[in-house]
C-alpha cells in the first residue's frame, strides 16, 4: 500500500516523515513496482518530470543499499539505473532518486527538496 499523495520534502526529514505515518520510505523490488510508482506519480500534473526520493543510500563502504526508518540496511536486488549511473562520488551523491517521467534511477545529493512516497507493507 502506498500513500498516493506525494509531498515535496527535504531529504533529511523524509525518513521521519514516513515513520510518523506508520510507513517506510520507498523501496522498489521489480519492474512492475517501478512502473506502477512512476505511472501513479506522473499522473499528478504538479509532479511530472521530477525526482522521487527512495530509501536508497550509499553506505560507508560505498555500496548502494536500502535503509529503513530504524537505520537497518538491506541489499538492493533489483535496480533500474539510468545509463552510466550511479556515478556520483561518495560523500556527494549518496542518495537514490527516481525520475518518475521515465522510471530510471540516479544517485543524487542528499540535499534538496524532492517528492517523497511512503510505502506501507500490508499486514
Amino acid at each position: 500500500m502506498y500513500q498516493t499523495k506525494p509531498y515535496l520534502i527535504y531529504c533529511y526529514i523524509y525518513q521521519s516523515f514516513c515513520a510518523t505515518r506508520g510507513s517506510q520510505l520507498l523501496t522498489i523490488h521489480d519492474d512492475e513496482e517501478n512502473n506502477w510508482i512512476c505511472s501513479t506519480v506522473s499522473e499528478l500534473s504538479y509532479v511530472s518530470g521530477t525526482l522521487t526520493w527512495t530509501a536508497g543510500i550509499r553506505d560507508p563502504g560505498g555500496d548502494i543499499v536500502w535503509q529503513d526508518t530504524n537505520g537497518a540496511q538491506s541489499s538492493i536486488s533489483y535496480s533500474n539505473w539510468s545509463p552510466g549511473e550511479p556515478i556520483g562520488p561518495a560523500g556527494v551523491a549518496d542518495c537514490v532518486g527516481v525520475y518518475v517521467s521515465f522510471g530510471k534511477w540516479v544517485d543524487i545529493r542528499c540535499s534538496g527538496i524532492h517528492i517523497v512516497v511512503c510505502k506501507k507493507v500490508k499486514s
